[in-house]
This record gives structure tokens, C-alpha cells and sequence, in this order.
């Protein structure tokens, strides 16, 4: 994988086998506003549209923050179109190891659940990357 983008929220990088876009949350996220969030999302999302890929993962295993409903709406609403309107199919997830911000995560994709996009989550990125793949 390349690197394409980082600062201290988030590193993103390109596969160009796997046609994957992979973002790593940071431990920094612990203090994170809500608006910073909506900030990394949508450098996530411009990334995405200059080099559509057919799947992302997404790795919340640093990722200490809750996803206020508000937030979720806002994800679903606002950034997931763009995914689809690009191409994705596939959307891989690493599970954060807190509690608070892996439950948030989860009800944002319940919410997302009637997409084109094909959204997993998993407790290992190796896990993630084999779906991806199409490997057991």
C-alpha cells in the first residue's frame, strides 16, 4: 500500500492490486471534536473521489471516539453517497477496541444497511484484507 495522505487523526493509503482505500485512525482521536471528525471524513472522501477504489477499509483499532447520532446521520446522509456514487463495494472494518466507540460505529452501519455497498466488520485487519480479496 501507498501512502497518500496523513496528519495526526488519520494516515490514508492506496492499494493499487486491491483497488482499496484504507484509513488508520491515530491515538490522537481521544479529544477529537465533532466537527474535526466531519473535517477527516471529508479528506477521506476527496481521496476517494480523485482515485475511486472499489473497496475501503477502514481501521478503527486506535479510533477513541463515540459517534454521536447526529454524527451517524451526517455519515450516512452526507459521505456514504459519495462512496457509493464512486464505486464502492465493498467497505471492510476493523473494530476499535473501545466499547463506546465500537457500539457507534455498529448502529452507523445498521443505518447504512440497505446501500450497494457490502459493509463487514472485523476484529483483525488481516481478516478484513482477505475479504476483501475474496479470500477465506
Amino acid at each position: 500500500m501507498k501512502k497518500i495522505f496523513e496528519n495526526e487523526y488519520q494516515s490514508l493509503f492506496f492499494d493499487d492490486v486491491t483497488s482499496t482505500l484504507a484509513q488508520y485512525w491515530t491515538e490522537k482521536t481521544t479529544f477529537l471534536l465533532e466537527s474535526t471528525y466531519q473535517e477527516e471524513e471529508i479528506h477521506f472522501t476527496k481521496h476517494l473521489e480523485e482515485n475511486p477504489p472499489k473497496n475501503i477499509l477502514i481501521n478503527f483499532k486506535n479510533f477513541d471516539v463515540s459517534i454521536t447520532p447526529d454524527l451517524q446521520i451526517w455519515l450516512v446522509t452526507e459521505m456514504f453517497p459519495i462512496y457509493e456514487k464512486n464505486g464502492v463495494k465493498k467497505g471492510a472494518l476493523v473494530a476499535s477496541e473501545q466499547l463506546f466507540p465500537q457500539i457507534s460505529i455498529l448502529q452507523t452501519i445498521e443505518e447504512h444497511k440497505f446501500s450497494n455497498i457490502d459493509w463487514v466488520v472485523f476484529e483483525k485487519e488481516e481478516e478484513a484484507m482477505n475479504w476483501i480479496k475474496g479470500e477465506k
